[in-house]
This record gives C-alpha cells, structure tokens and sequence, in this order.
C-alpha cells in the first residue's frame, strides 16, 4: 500500500512489525509440537516435563517455570545427553524470545554444545540447532559478524549431513535474516529454496514443518515481493497461505489460536496488498477479517491493531470518519501490549503516523508537529537499530568462507598432489626392482623350464617303464593265482582219496593198535592238507565273483558253533553264543568260513577251560558279530602282520595246533568282497576280541 502521509522506513516497519508477529506465533507453536529428536529411549518424559514447563510459563513468572524444570530433571537420573540438551534449548529459547539476559542464554547455549560433546555425528540436527542458537545469540549482541561466520558453519554442516526436509528450518532462518535486514530481494531465493526442500517431506501431518514454518515462509515472501514492487508474486504466495491455512484448519482440530491466528495474519496481509494496488473494497474485507479473528487476548494483537491503523488511512484517504477506535487508544495502553520490544516500537511508530496524517488532514498543525516530531525520532530510532544489522553483509561472510573452504580443500589437494607424486615416484623405482627381479627370475626360469622338461620326458619314459612293468606282475599274479588254483583244486582229490583210504582200513577190526595210530597221523595230516587246499581256493575273492543269496546270520553262527564244539570239547572249552534273528544278501559258504576262522582261531589260542563268547548286535545301517577269547593274545610286533598273506606272524595254538597263517588274510577277503570290515582288539595275556562289520541292507 502506498499513500502521501507515509514514508517509506515507516513501511518498512509495519511489514517487519507483522513478519515478528509471524514469528511470534511460530516459536508458540513449536512449544506445542516439541521437538521429535531422538533421546535414547526417553524422549517422551523429556517433552512432557518442557510441555509442563510451557504451561506454567503462562500463569507464573520465569522463576517458578525454571525451578519446575530443574526439579523435574533432578527425579530424572537415568536423563540422556540429549535429554539435557532439550533443557538447555528449552531455557536459552526463552531468555531469547522474551529479551531477557543474552548473557544466561549463552550459558545456556555453551551447554547445549557440551551435552553433545562428541555425539555430533549421532544427533546432526540436535548439533545444527545447537550452532544456529549460538549464533541466535550473538545476534541478540549484535555481533552480526561473528553470528554469520556460525551461522555458515551450522548451514554447512546441515547441508552435508541433512536431507532436504530437515535442512528447511535453516535454509528458513537464513531468510529471515536477510529479511530483517530489508534486503529483500536477497530474501526471496533463501525463502523459496526453504520452500522447496519442506516440500520434499514424506508427510505432512508435521505441525511445524508442514504448517506453521511454511505459512510464515509465504507470508514473508509476499511481503518480500511486495517491497520490491512486484504486486502480483505477492499476492501469489499470500493466496498459497491461505490454501495451506484452510487445509490445516480443515485437517486438524488442535492448535486452534495459532490457525486462526495465521489465518488473520493472512488476511492482513491481504488487505495491504491490496490497499497498495488501490482495490480498497477488497483492503477493507480483509482488513476487517484480520481484526475479527485477532483483536482477541491471546492472537495477534499487533496484527490486528496494525490492520485497524491501515484501515483507518483508507478512511481518511477516503474522506470518512475514523472507525476503529485505534486513533482514540492512549499510549500506556499501546506500550501495555505484550509482545517483543521492537514490535512495540513500530506499532507505536505507525499509531504516529497515523496521528500526524490524521491532524494534518483536518489542519491541526500544532498536533500534527507534535506526532510528525514523534514520528522522526521513531524513525531514526528504528534506522540506528537497523544500521549496524542492515550494514552486516552475510552474503560476504558467506562467500569469505566459501572461499577459506575452497583454499583448504586446494591447499588438502595440493597436499595430496605432492603425496601421490612422491608415492608415484617410489613406485616406480619399486616397479624398476621388481621388473628387474622378474627379468632375472624370467631367464632363470627358462633354465629351469628346459631342465624340467627334460626331467618330465626321463620321467614319463620311467613311468611307461613302470605301467608295462606293472601290467607284466598284474598278468604274472593273475597266472600265479590261477596255476595256484588249479594245483589246489588237482590236489584235493589225491589227498581226498588217501584219507578215505586210511579212514577204512582203520576201520578194519583187525587193524594193529600201531598202524592205528600211523593211520590217525595220516587222517589228520589229510584234513589239515585239504584245509589248506581250500585256504587257497578262498584266496582273490571278488566281489564280482560272490554269488549272493538271503543269509540267516542266526542260524550260521549256530551251525558254526555246533561243528566246531567238539574241537572246543577236545580242550574242555565252551562256547557261549548270543545272537539275534538277522537276514542279509551274502554268500553263505564264505561268510561261514569267517566265522568259522575266528572261532577255531579263539578255540586254537585259548587255555584248556576256557569260555569263548560270539555275540550279535545290530543298528539301522549295519551288523556286527563279535568273537572273544580268553587267550595267549597278539603281541604287539605281530598286529600290523596279522592281516597278511602268507604271514610270518605265526604261532601253534595252546595245544601245538599247527598254523597256516592263511585264514585272517582270506576272512578279510571275504568281508570286503560283501562291503565289510574286520578288525581285532588284543592285549597279549588277556585274550583277543574280532569284528566283523557287514553291510545291514544292500
């Protein structure tokens, strides 16, 4: 809005008085949506005990809300660090806001960076709000210079370590700034980059991001278009908060007084807007909507007492009555406004205004003097406020740091460029050595090369040697065995028929008891002859070559014991048999002649009255028969012998029993052709227990 009666700082100052006011509203509403950062699990009772806090800042004075908060912190001993530092925000925000010591909020924000002390990196924004704050103080001090330089190192920090959504409250209060040093076209990208990366939140259900920092952001950025003279951007932006206002009043049916009054504030804008483009109609609805809604205890009073001020110079410009009483209202009652001190002093500043055009207007030139004298000093009052903010340039400081930054990362290049040339450079004389090393190893290989090739054809040569020599002693053993087969099996007859021979003329009644006895000997040399026949017929058992059949492992071991108890009886031994009903695919005959070997072995090696014991037992996957004498045991140089053919490991039995040293190596033969395993634990003088082991299913 422009008019005669107005200067332009006055301008300035109502807009910056609503932008306050704007503020104002922002900081009560995010007492009401604390802070969602994270505290370790107790987050809740650390909101609760400032939300209290809140509460009884409203009806008590600034001692009693702080004793509270100290006290409930001291019935909270398991509190975080980031609990403290929510009570060091908490308290440096209100020394702050309400122009109290900035000495105490320094304190207060020197332990917020102590409570995060080596937590940066896990709590970002916690640490970001923590710089801001501190530059928020030294605002306060007007140490413009100093509060940029932390403010860059803060926005640096969040824009490296920050999504977009989170970074937005920042990119929002570097705006502000800017703003408030009526650099407002230099406002405008900060506001609309903040505008941007709030919308790139996942929700909107966020209270302060997605309401009340984005309505205070379009409301400052129409007020930033409209003192750069771009009306229709301004209104723009003003009907874009007003769509997001009504959305969240329709939305949400909490915080009621900041809604209503933002939507006031909206319209207030409105009808300066308007009031500035000479639609008065419209200036006036808003301006009125804007004093209905926060003419109220607890809204936005300036924002309704500005509106009544700029509505009464469209009275007057108008030619009509005053009509809002605010021209009437005194000065104590004005001053008496709570609020912020530089708020009170524009809504003064324009209440003169507004009486000097008003005297003037009706020529009371002495009244019109006295407010226009008023007027002047609240002018310059508000310039030499200003001045220093106004002559702080951020964009410089900020482009000084940029470029301190860049120096560090050139002069971190420059480093790393001189490293990587001295590394290159010892790299390649590093590369030199080894090429040489691996030149002189490559000619020393090729010697080796050529002599192992010569050494691989000497040894190729050797090992067709060898392969011909091994197929030769393969054939001559398979020749052997057969030969040996045949003479076995052309022996068995002659000494078959020699015992049959003996065996009857023994029994002829009238056979000397002399010859009897000749004849004995040469019956039992003939059985040991034919057992050894058959020992050697046993001999390269293959398991291609046993036929297999169902074999009742019950009934063998019995058969077993029974032919080979007179042999037990003969020594007044005595076979104990325990044995279980089994049934398995094998060769009946040759599984007969293991068992049978093992227990003659027993019987052959034990003492006269001795016990030897065959037992059975059987699992899922296989069966094991046991026998287990009481004899003279293996010593210990003959058992890595025991197993082979032709053994020299050979002893007569207790009674001089004659050995062949045929039967174990044949038994073994026998039980790996049927997949099994035989093996014997012995102590010499204390018997000798045999395995065998054989497959239960096939």
């Amino acid at each position: 809005m422009t008019y005669s009666y107005l200067s332009q700082p006055f301008r300035m100052s109502v807009y910056i008085l609503m932008i306050l006011w704007i503020i104002t509203l922002t900081q009560l509403s995010c007492k009401q949506n604390a802070k969602n950062i994270a505290a370790a699990g107790h987050v809740v009772r650390a909101d609760k005990i400032i939300s209290y806090a809140d509460s009884l800042q409203a009806s008590a004075d600034f001692g009693i809300f702080i004793a509270y908060i100290d006290s409930a912190y001291r019935s909270f001993p398991e509190a975080s660090p980031i609990d403290y530092w929510k009570k060091y925000q908490y308290i440096a925000k209100h020394y702050l806001d309400n122009n109290l010591e900035t000495a105490k909020a320094r304190l207060y924000t020197d332990s917020m960076a102590f409570a995060l002390k080596g937590q940066e990196q896990r709590h970002k924004e916690a640490y970001v709000q923590t710089l801001f704050a501190q530059g928020d103080v030294l605002m306060a001090e007007k140490k413009y210079l100093e509060a940029f330089n932390i403010y860059y190192d803060g926005y640096n920090y969040a824009k490296k370590n920050l999504d977009s959504c989170r970074l937005a409250p920042f990119t929002g209060q570097l705006a502000m700034i800017k703003y408030w040093q009526i650099h407002f076209r230099q406002a405008i990208p900060y506001f609309l980059e903040a505008l941007k990366e709030s919308a790139c939140c996942k929700t909107q259900d966020d209270f302060e991001h997605g309401f009340v920092l984005s309505q205070r952001w379009l409301n400052t950025l129409a007020l930033c278009y409209q003192m750069s003279g771009r009306m229709d951007s301004s209104l723009f932006y003003l009907k874009e908060a007003l769509v997001l206002v009504h959305r969240q009043k329709a939305r949400s049916h909490q915080n009621k007084v900041v809604i209503e009054a933002a939507l006031g504030t909206v319209y207030g804008n409105l009808g300066d807007v308007y009031q500035s483009t000479g639609q008065y109609d419209s200036s006036r609805y808003y301006l009125h909507e804007c004093i209905r809604i926060n003419d109220r205890p607890g809204y936005n009073i300036v924002s309704a007492n500005l509106s009544k001020v700029l509505l009464e110079f469209i009275n007057i410009d108008s030619d009509k009555p005053l009509s809002t009483g605010i021209f009437n209202q005194s000065e104590d009652s004005l001053k008496a406004i709570k609020a912020h001190e530089t708020d009170k002093s524009i809504l003064m500043q324009t209440w003169y205004q507004l009486k000097y055009a008003y005297y003037r207007n009706v020529h009371y030139i002495d009244s019109a003097f006295f407010y226009q004298t008023k007027l002047y000093r609240y002018v310059d009052s508000m310039r030499a406020l200003q001045r220093d903010l106004r002559l702080a340039d951020m964009e410089s400081i900020f482009a000084g740091k940029d470029m301190e930054y860049r120096l560090s990362l050139l002069e971190r290049d420059h480093r790393i460029r001189k490293d990587s040339l001295l590394f290159a450079i010892i790299s390649g004389l590093m590369l030199s050595v080894i090429l040489l090393i691996v030149w002189r190893n490559l000619k020393r290989s090729r010697k080796n090369i050529a002599e192992l090739s010569r050494l691989n054809l000497q040894v190729s040569q050797q090992n067709d040697h060898m392969q011909h020599a091994l197929c030769s002693l393969e054939q001559s053993h398979a020749d052997n065995t057969r030969i040996m087969k045949i003479v076995a099996h052309d022996l068995r007859n002659p000494i078959g028929a020699i015992k049959m021979a003996a065996s009857l003329i023994l029994s002829e009644p009238a056979t000397f008891d002399e010859d009897k006895k000749m004849l004995n000997i040469i019956i039992r040399s003939a059985d040991s002859s034919l057992g050894l026949v058959d020992d050697l017929l046993t001999t390269q058992t293959r398991l291609e070559e046993i036929k297999k059949e169902p074999v009742d492992l019950q009934a063998m071991l019995h058969y077993c014991a029974d032919l080979l108890k007179h042999k037990a009886v003969a020594k007044e031994q005595h076979i104990e048999l325990i044995t279980l009903p089994v049934i398995l695919p094998g060769s009946r005959e040759r599984l007969w002649r293991v068992i049978s070997n093992l227990i003659a072995n027993a019987i052959k090696f034990s003492p006269v009255g001795a016990a030897i014991h065959v037992s059975m037992e059987k699992n899922e996957q296989a069966v094991r028969i046991a026998v287990r004498d009481n004899g003279i045991g293996i010593p210990e140089e003959m058992k890595s012998k025991i197993f082979d053919m032709f053994t020299e490991a050979k002893r007569p039995g207790t009674a001089g029993e004659r050995p062949f040293g045929l039967g174990l190596s044949i038994s073994k033969q026998i039980v790996e052709a049927h997949g099994g395993s035989i093996w014997f634990e012995s102590k010499p003088g204390n018997g000798t227990t045999f395995w065998v082991e054989l497959p239960g299913n096939e």
